[in-house]
Order: structure tokens, then sequence, then C-alpha cells
């Protein structure tokens, strides 16, 4: 690879590029939506709980795997051309079947446990490492500025769990269980897509080489995820167990409108401009790596800014089109605060991982976590469920400055 062509990186590719990235990670968002938005409506505040305990499950299993492939695949194969490239993904759609088969094992023991919460659990195992492989093959994808065909796989994922959630309204029959089937199904589809658009047999990937290659990235990268799903599902899980599965529901009923779509859009971006970051680095363009990401911050705080214009508007909308959840609307400015953190933040977070700064993109995460948690938890138990958000938006206030931190101390390192 030569400086040039790194030098010249785009920080989204062209146009067309970033538009479908955009509507890739779209169509992921939906496909992860349809079937909470439909539980949380026709099954209540507290069935939802249990909905969303389960699924909680397979985003924790996702993010993990994620970081041991996805991540890595964004900063480490984009870097990689021909055979080099087609052997590494290889490795690490194998590395995660690995990681889904061991989560299949985990999940029983746990649902096997028999705990009420997770009692929906069963439906979800058979799913997981075809969910993981669908992963790793859009991120192979994305790691080659390829969105238009990553969106073929999340696409075609949708339109199947679409239309059995479809098909279980019609015929009365939505429950958590189904609506978890439909998930899965969803996501069955989506490998075989994958598996078609790369033309690779992960039967024949080495999980040990791709370890060995990429554990410099791949430790780190885990434990940020871990900490990042952990500190989320925790809490959740805290407030389903403390206060309630109906505030559970209600909690993740909101965090699904207002906090999931523009995570989803950060991680579209993100997954657009990791690969350019990551081809700068290589080629020492750190001044171009400042420039980028001091804008992309002013228009990250600009997005924000609107998102919480919105708030009045989502707010009156919200209580006529969800009634049951009335009692919960309150959530609605703790958690877009939430969000337009997550936002400003987001350039900086993409920026260490270009730059495979993977420990300080780590440590950020301690830091994020090491106050969120203890804040959202207390105030859960001072002030109910509002508590809890409002504890969440001190533990981001936190991670957007030490995100700050680490990405100043990586450029004056370099």
């Amino acid at each position: 690879m030569t400086q040039q062509r790194a030098t010249e990186a785009p920080v989204i590719g062209t146009r067309g590029r970033a538009l479908a990235g955009l509507a890739d990670q779209g169509f992921a968002a939906a496909a992860n939506a349809v079937n909470a938005l439909v539980a949380g409506v026709l099954l209540g505040p507290a069935a939802y709980g249990r909905y969303v305990a389960a699924i909680g499950v397979a985003f924790i299993t996702l993010a993990v795997a994620r970081a041991f492939t996805g991540e890595v695949l964004l900063t480490y194969t984009a870097r990689a051309d021909g055979g080099d490239y087609r052997n590494q993904v290889r490795d690490a759609a194998a590395t995660s079947l690995s990681i889904g088969g061991v989560a299949v094992v985990v999940s029983a023991g746990i649902w096997l446990l028999g705990f009420e919460l997770m009692s929906d659990l069963a439906w979800l195992l058979p799913f997981l490492p075809a969910a993981l492989l669908a992963d790793a093959g859009r991120y192979a994808l994305l790691s080659h500025l390829r969105p238009q065909r990553s969106m073929m796989i999340t696409g075609a994922a949708l339109l199947t769990q679409l239309g059995m959630v479809v098909a279980l309204v019609a015929n009365d029959a939505v429950t958590p269980a189904w609506l978890l089937v439909a998930w899965g199904t969803g996501t069955t589809v989506g490998a075989g897509i994958a598996l078609g658009l790369l033309r690779f047999n992960p039967l024949r990937g080495r999980p040990r080489r791709w370890f060995a290659a990429t554990r410099h990235l791949s430790t780190w990268f885990t434990g940020s995820a871990v900490l990042s799903q952990t500190q989320n599902w925790v809490a959740l899980y805290f407030v389903g167990g403390y206060l309630g599965h109906a505030e559970l529901g209600g909690l993740r009923m909101l965090q699904m409108l207002v906090l999931m779509p523009v995570q989803n859009f950060i991680w579209a971006v993100s997954g657009l401009i990791v690969p350019g970051y990551s081809k700068l680095a290589a080629a020492g363009g750190f001044g171009r790596i400042r420039r980028r990401t001091r804008n992309l911050v002013l228009v990250f705080i600009a997005i924000a800014i609107l998102v919480l214009a919105l708030v009045p508007l989502g707010e009156w909308l919200f209580l006529r089109l969800l009634p049951a959840y009335r009692e919960f609307g309150v959530l609605m400015w703790p958690i877009a605060m939430q969000a337009g953190l997550y936002l400003v933040q987001s350039p900086l977070n993409a920026a260490l991982r270009g730059m495979q700064q993977a420990r300080s993109a780590f440590l950020q995460y301690v830091m994020f976590v090491a106050v969120l948690l203890p804040a959202s938890l207390i105030g859960a138990i001072a002030g109910g469920v509002l508590g809890a958000a409002y504890g969440m938006v001190v533990g981001a206030i936190v991670g957007l400055l030490a995100a700050y931190f680490f990405y100043r101390r990586a450029l004056r390192a370099t």
C-alpha cells in the first residue's frame, strides 16, 4: 500500500458509499428495532421487559464478537489486499462462529438456572452463531469500503424479519418467544447472503491465527466492548430486578426511540471513517486526522443540538402514540442528553481506533463505566427510573472528557 493511497483516503469515501453506508446501518437498525418496537407496543411494559432481558444476551454476544472481529476488520484488515484480505476474512468468520458456539453453551447454562427474567432465552440460542457470522460479513465488506454489498446482508435480514412479524401480527401470535425467533431467522438469512457475497468457507478459517495476528488490538477492543455493553445491560437488569419489569420495559422503550437511532447513526459513520483514519495513520497523516476530527466534532455538536431541540415534539408524539408508557415520558430529556454527548464523543473514539490506540480506547471505557454504572445504580435507588437515567448522563459526561483526553494524548505522542 503506497503512502499516496493512504493519504488520499476519503473521510467516508464517495458520496454513494457514504449514503450506502448510512442506509446499511439504517437497515441494521430497523432489523433490530422491528421486533423491539412491535414487542413494546403490543406486549406492554411488563412483557416487553421479558423480551428485553432475552434479546440483551444477543446484543452482548454481538458486541463481544464484534470486538474480536468487526472492530479489528475495520482498522486491521482495512490495510490488507488480495490473498491477505481473503485469509483474514476467513479467519475472522471462523472466530465469530467459535464465539457463537461458546455463547450458546453459556446462555444455555443461564437459562437452565431458571431465572424468571430469562425464561424466553431458549428461543434465541440456536441463532447466535448465524447472527455473529452475518455481522462479521458486514464488517468484512465495510473494511474495504463496500457498504453497498453490506447493505444486502442487512436488507435480506430485515425483509425476512419483517415478513415474519407481519405474519405474527396477522395471526394474533405476537409473543416474546416468537419475536425472538423472527429476529434469529432474519440473521440466519443474512449469514447466508454474507457467505454468498464473500465466497468463502468459514470452516476453513483459523481462529488461532486470527488471535495471534490481532491480539494487540482485539484484546483491548474486547475489553471496551464488554464494558460498553455491560454498563448498559447491568443497569437495565438492575432496574428490572430492583424496580420491576415495567420500569425495565419503559426505560428500554425510550432508549429504543431516542438513544438507539443516534447510536446506530454513530456506528454507521464510524464504520465508514475508521478505515480512512487507519490509512491516514499508516501514512503519518496526523495533521489531517486532527483537522478531520475537529470538523466532525463541530458537525456532531450541531446534530446533538438538533436532537435536544426535537425533545418537546418527541414528548408530544410519545404521549399520544404510546399511552401505555405515559409515566415514562419524563425519561426523554435525560436520554436525549445522553445521546447528544455520545454524538460529540464519537469522532474522538473513531480517531483512536483508526490510529490503533486500542489501549487508550479501552481505558476511556474504564473511566466511563467506573462513573456511569454506580451513578445509574445510585440514581435508581434514590430517584427510581428517572434517577437511573440521569445517572447515565453523568457517566456520558465523564466518557466525553476521557475520550478527549486520550485523543489529545495520542496526537502528542506522534
